[in-house]
């Protein structure tokens, strides 16, 4: 499995009451929501995999992530697909991030093209994490199991946030985030550890909505819900 860069998040963000209505908040590194106060089981949600805009010699690179924990503690439970602008030269491939040090993200191994339908999901089924990510255009699947204390959250996955998230692994290089467009995240679906479901309009948990921002400068903004509960985040230019 290849070392693919890190996944560190830097979550602000007061503890609210829950309510059907997002609190609204900015994070460094991401866009998209949150959803926190309960323990969760498992997260999923769908999208179609934008095309970066790559400009020749250009370093820069995008995320799009699903996964638990992250915004109320230190540990991480992801999967998605980076996207990468290597010298200018444009790159897709799966990931999973079992835990929030650089050295524990790797590469699924499935292909996958702009315009392809992408499906991810975190599950927690004790002792152990899995991991899924599926190309429901094209058939091919990755999944991956990792038990908590295998990686650096010092045995802890509290299991108390979920997230759906698209922007970068910087929370200080303006320039590092990809030119994305918009992606749309759709059947967003979380499980509680007492069986209750939803998404991120449910009344069950508290949800956030982020901005990407980084200073002064919004890198990156999540839209309302629509009335499936999917929503969509839009790059924007520093």
């Amino acid at each position: 499995m290849i070392a693919v860069a890190s996944l560190l998040i830097a979550w602000a963000v007061a503890a609210p009451t829950a309510s059907a209505a997002p609190v609204q908040a900015t994070n460094p590194a991401w866009a998209g929501y949150s959803a926190s106060g309960v323990v969760f089981n498992k997260v999923t949600a769908t999208w179609t995999q934008p095309r970066i805009t790559c400009k020749s010699g250009e370093q820069s690179q995008a995320w799009f992530l699903v996964g638990l924990d992250g915004p109320t503690n230190g540990a991480d439970e992801q999967v998605g697909v980076e996207e990468a602008c290597t010298d200018g030269v444009l790159g897709y491939w799966g990931v999973v991030a079992p835990g929030p040090s650089a050295f524990n993200s790797f590469e699924a191994e499935l292909t996958m093209a702009p315009g392809d339908k992408m499906t991810a999901t975190v599950a927690f089924v004790s002792p152990f994490f899995v991991y899924t990510i599926k190309d429901d255009t094209n058939g091919q699947s990755y999944a991956d199991m990792e038990p908590c204390d295998s990686f650096d959250n010092g045995g802890i996955c509290p299991r108390t946030s979920a997230q759906v998230i698209a922007g970068e692994n910087s929370s200080t290089n303006s320039s590092s985030l990809a030119d994305y467009g918009k992606v749309t995240f759709s059947a967003i679906s979380m499980h509680t550890s007492h069986g209750k479901t939803g998404g991120f309009a449910s009344k069950n948990w508290v949800n956030t909505r982020y901005t990407q921002k980084q200073g002064t400068v919004i890198r990156a903004t999540a839209s309302t819900l629509t009335s499936s509960g999917g929503f969509t985040d839009t790059w924007k230019a520093p």
